[in-house]
This record gives structure tokens, sequence and C-alpha cells, in this order.
């Protein structure tokens, strides 16, 4: 089983570690979450032994992508080279769509039994059920059964490749499960064949039976040589090789000398043979004349090159396109634990609070998040418009910690539940801790289909510059590359606002910002200002638009003209222009993109299915994100906001669940 060591330890695998990264610096991080048996740092990753299972699963959840030396290390589970020793059955899936991926099948053949290993590879793949699981069952009632709108072939695997789970490693050989050489060059042979021993596929062919592939037409006259393709053509002729002998017709040596063998076969004259000559060796490739451009060392076109131009193999992946990595999108805001319960008129009396209400809370609020917890059932959702933006992109992205988010709260019980649902979420939550006022907390009110807002900012307003510079989320801070901030933020920290928004410029990354509500833009003027030239992306509702045009005087009324205007404003980094995103509830989205406006339309849904339409507006953002980090086009960015939009309004508070079901 995957994380224990044949000692009884724990044993916990790190990865991606620098190459400064010393015991010293991993063991004291492990220490934390229980006793570590043994740390080995091996160059860029080691080992750890912690004392017992619970310490080791504690200490994966929690340091798995934490920053060490600039480098957010991997911890998983040790598995062994040999894979598991529980006996496995081999089953093959078929018919699968592009669209069908590992997590899906394994969680249909878990009704069966144990699923050691689920492998995809494009349109079928392979399961590793556990011996003393329903196998049979599984084959009956899964063939046939319609995934992904085809019907996926299931049987026992007829292959000898891999029987036992474990062996998956792309650098491996696919064929024997070990690394080193390419399965064409397996010494175990089969349909590849063994390595060229001694020139045999020369001698047998005279020529390589793999020739390179040929150059593009462009560079055939100039590297062949002669002719219109010069010897190009004659060279990748295969005509010339073919074996024109019948492949069935025995040949036999002639026989000299007297007779040795059994009476039968003495007195049989057999007629001496002669193999037909092998044709001609020919090089593998003209040499190659100079192309009158220097130096041809460092080029595509060097036979030095592993991946040159002329080579077999795949060049390797040119880096990380952005997708899905963790740390990709940062978000900074004010972080509340939303307490959400059902309650009766008294209770809002009690408070003198009101339905359909929103305020800020005064001293005497203060003992109603209490009695919520202990005398109501109340359910906590990690909460505050930021954290809701980065969690609805996670719901999207589905591999965790790919957002970071910061905030301040306290050190109570509350901050511990508030991080506690951040993580489970996805989110990789890096929160200054204050002593100096509690955790924020949101009161959710809720009665009949009315609900009452009372909010507690608390230790949200004690964030400070001084938490960005911390080592690690410095850290975190360089290696994002999105970067988005609400209005709200601005109350709390516009020293840091302008930090941020500065790194983001000189480093060229996508900085984004919200207006919020319009009461930012009336009184919190000053510091909107400073940082609106940095912003990229502007996202906003139609009355912060109107109201910001009211208080900066554009002096014009029509949405469609207080949108583009917003979009015209100098910006710093001129490398993009800035793009403007305003919702307009039911109605259309504006959008100021290149200096033109373009309308989509919002998803009308029924009133009787709109249950909540509070975290709308953060949905909206969070499903944009999801598609920008993943390269994709403003249109289908603002579609999927306005798909996650309309998901969320159909619950209490900003929750989903399930998996997104969106598509481009």
């Amino acid at each position: 089983m995957p994380g224990f060591s044949s000692v009884g330890t724990f044993k916990i695998f790190i990865g991606n570690l620098a190459d400064k990264t010393s015991n010293a610096d991993i063991k004291p991080l492990f220490e934390k979450y229980g006793k570590v048996v043994e740390c080995d740092v091996v160059k860029n990753y080691g080992f750890v032994h912690m004392e017992n299972e619970e310490a080791g699963r504690n200490a994966i959840q929690n340091l798995n992508g934490h920053i060490v030396h600039g480098q957010p290390i991997k911890c998983e589970a040790a598995k062994s080279r040999k894979g598991p020793n529980t006996p496995t059955t081999k089953i093959f899936v078929g018919n699968l769509t592009d669209n069908t991926k590992a997590p899906q099948v394994r969680e249909l053949f878990a009704k069966y039994g144990t699923v050691v290993e689920c492998d995809i590879v494009r349109n079928y793949g392979f399961v590793h059920l556990e011996a003393t699981g329903d196998v049979n069952d599984a084959i009956k009632e899964l063939n046939g059964q319609m995934v992904d709108g085809q019907p996926m072939k299931v049987q026992i695997s007829t292959s000898r490749v891999r029987q036992r789970p474990g062996m998956g490693d792309p650098e491996q050989c696919y064929r024997c499960g070990r690394g080193g050489h390419w399965s064409k060059e397996c010494p175990k042979g089969g349909m590849g064949g063994g390595p060229d021993r001694n020139g045999y596929r020369d001698r047998m062919f005279g020529r390589d039976p793999y020739p390179p592939p040929p150059p593009p037409p462009f560079l055939r006259d100039r590297l062949m040589g002669g002719g219109r393709f010069g010897d190009y053509e004659s060279y990748y002729d295969r005509r010339g090789f073919e074996d024109t002998r019948d492949l069935y017709e025995r040949r036999f040596t002639g026989m000299t000398g007297p007779c040795d063998m059994g009476s039968s076969m003495c007195g049989l004259d057999f007629p001496p043979m002669t193999m037909p000559p092998l044709p001609p060796r020919r090089d593998p490739m003209p040499p190659m004349p100079p192309l009158g451009m220097g130096s041809m060392r460092d080029t595509g076109f060097s036979r030095g090159n592993e991946y040159g131009m002329f080579s077999r193999r795949s060049p390797p992946p040119s880096g990380n396109n952005g997708r899905f990595r963790e740390g990709l999108l940062l978000g900074l805001g004010n972080p509340l634990l939303d307490i959400s319960a059902t309650v009766d008129s008294d209770f809002l009396n009690k408070y003198d609070l009101i339905s359909n209400n929103a305020i800020l809370a005064q001293e005497k609020h203060k003992p109603m998040y209490d009695e919520l917890i202990e005398h109501y059932k109340a359910d906590f959702i990690a909460g505050g418009s930021v954290q809701n933006t980065m969690r609805v992109a996670q719901w999207f992205l589905k591999k965790p910690r790919v957002a970071t988010y910061m905030g301040c709260v306290g050190m109570d019980k509350y901050s511990k539940i508030l991080e506690d649902k951040a993580r489970a979420d996805g989110l990789n939550v890096r929160y200054q801790y204050t002593n100096q006022e509690p955790t924020g907390t949101c009161a959710v009110l809720i009665t009949g289909n009315e609900r009452s807002l009372c909010a507690n900012l608390a230790a949200a307003t004690c964030f400070s510059r001084s938490h960005i510079e911390e080592p690690e989320n410095k850290d975190l801070i360089e290696i994002a590359e999105y970067i988005y901030i609400s209005g709200f933020f601005l109350t709390v920290s516009p020293e840091t606002i302008q930090a941020i928004a500065q790194h983001a410029f000189e480093k060229n990354k996508m900085f984004m910002m919200n207006l919020s509500a319009p009461f930012l833009c009336e009184h919190y003027k000053k510091p909107m200002l400073a940082a609106l030239p940095y912003v990229d992306i502007l996202f906003g509702n139609e009355t912060e638009a109107e109201t910001f045009a009211k208080e900066n005087d554009f002096q014009i009324t029509s949405r469609k003209e207080i949108v583009l205007k917003l979009s015209q404003i100098e910006k710093m980094n001129r490398k993009r222009q800035r793009i403007v995103i305003i919702t307009q509830g039911s109605k259309n989205i504006l959008v100021a993109k290149d200096n033109t406006i373009i309308e989509f339309p919002a998803m009308k849904l029924p009133e009787e299915k709109i249950v909540d339409t509070n975290g709308a507006g953060d949905a909206f953002v969070g499903g944009f994100l999801a598609q920008l980090v993943q390269g994709r086009s403003i249109e289908v960015c603002i579609k999927c906001g306005i798909w996650a939009a309309a998901q969320i309004v159909q619950r209490s508070g900003c929750t989903y669940e399930g998996k997104p079901t969106f598509s481009p």
C-alpha cells in the first residue's frame, strides 16, 4: 500500500526541491505534524518517514505545494517501485471519448472493489481492480454502459504488458517497465525487436530500416543536392529493397561431403541454392551543405542536437503553459466566515435586524454569532468577495492550490473553521493572523425566501503590507501570473494594492480589480484612481459604473459610453489594452475591448429557481478567471462566468455541488 515502508513507518515522497534544499530545511516542516523517524534529501527529491499514517497524511495535506527556497514542493505518499503486493486483475476499457477522464472511470469501477490503478490512454485504458473485488460483476454490468455518449467496452485485459499496477512511469519502457531505453530497443524484444546487435539490420537491409522523416519541401533541394529533390526520391524509395521471394519457399544451401543425415534423407539431391545479392549499402543521409547561416551547432538543423529537425523523437515540452499550475492565480481580499442559519422574526427583532438588508455589525450584534452556532443548525462557508471568487475558480479547475488567497484573520476558533473550509475547496490559504481582532464573520439569516446579512469585518481590516514581504509569500506572489483584488480591499491596505500592482506591471502579469460597491467609488476615490492605471481587466455592475462616472465627472449617462471610457483611462502597461466588463443583472453584459463595445446575453432563469443572488457577482468572476488562466478567449471566459453565476443563484450563499458541466 502506498506510504507504508517495510519498517512500519509512513513514508512520504518529497519532490521539486531546490538544489540548496537540505534535511535541515525539510525536517522541521514535518515535525509540526508528528514525529519524524527519518529524513533524507537526495538532490532535488527525498523521503520522510513519519511515525504513523495520521501524522503523515496530515503533513501531506498541509505541506504539498509549500514554498521552500522559492519552489513549491511536492508531497505524496511514497509508492513502491514493485507496485502493491495485493493481487489485482487488469481490465481493459475501450471505446472511450476524448473527454473521458480517469477519475470518471475509476468511480464506475469503485463500486465493485478497490481500484488500485486507473490509467486512460486517449480512447482506451486499463483498470487494476483488487482480485478480491467483484471483477466478473464489474465486466458484466459495465460492458456497454454509456459513458459520455458512447458504449464503453469492458473485458479482461489480454495484454502481457504491465500486469501489475505501478509501472506507468512515462520514462519507462512500456514493454519491460524499466528505464534507460526506448521500447523498440527493449532487450526483451517482441514486436519492437531488440537492439541492433552488430549491425544486424544494416546487413539485412543495407540501410536504416527506420530512416529519419523527410525534410520539409523548402529545404529538400539544399539538403539533398542534385535533381529536383536531389537524392531524396531515391533515398526514400523502398521499391529497391522489396524482397520478391516467396516467404514460404523452402531454401537449402548446397550439401557437399558424405551424407551424415538419417537414412530417410540420404540419396535426396538438393540443388545448391545461392542467396540473391544484398542491395548496396547507402549512407543514411548525404552530408549537409552549409546553408549560409553561420554555425549550426545550436540550431534545430544540428545533427548533434538530440531533438534536431530530423529526430524521430518528439521534442520535450517547452515548459508549463500555465494551465493548472499551482500558484498560478492569486487573490487578495477580506476573508469572512459566513455563518448561515434559518431563524424566525423574533431572532431578527432581538438584534434589531430586518429582512432583505445588509449592514456592518455593531457592538450589539457581536453576541449573535455565538448564539447562531450554539442554538441553531448553522452552516459554515468560507466567504468574503475575493475568497468566494477563488473558490468558484477552483471548482472549475479541480486541481487543488491553483489559486492562492491572502487576507487577515484572528487567532480564534473561527479562523480554524474558515481555513479548513477554504482548504477543503482547494484554496492555498496564506492568512495573516492578528490578536487585535477576532476573525471576520458574516451572519446570513434566512427567514423563508428572504435574507438578512450582518458582517463584522474585524480582523480583515488588520491586513498589513508586511505580510506580502514574508519570504514564503513573496515567492507565491512571484510565481503567480494572474492577480485579482476587490474594491473592498481598498478600505484595508491601499499600500499593499499599490505594491502588488507595481509588481504586476514590472513582470507583465495580468492585474484585475472589481469596483465591488458604489460607496467605494464615492468614499475611496483616491486609492481607487491610484490603482486603476495598473488594471488590465476591470469588473463591476451597472450601479458601480454609473457611480464611478458621476464621481469622476464623465458627463455622460449612457452605460455603453461609460464602459468604453473606463477602458480608455490612462494605463501603465501599454502591451495590452484594458478590458472592462460590466454586468447588468438580467440584462446584457457590456464588454469594452479594443475600443469596441460587445454585448453578451445573460442567462435568464425562472423566478422560482432563484434562491439567493448575493454571490452571483463573485461567481461570475470566478468562472471567468477559471477559463482565463487556461488561455481561453474572452468570449469563452464570459460565457463561463454567466454559467457559474446562474448555478450559484439557485443555492443559498456562494455554494455549489457536484462537478461543473460547463462546456466552452
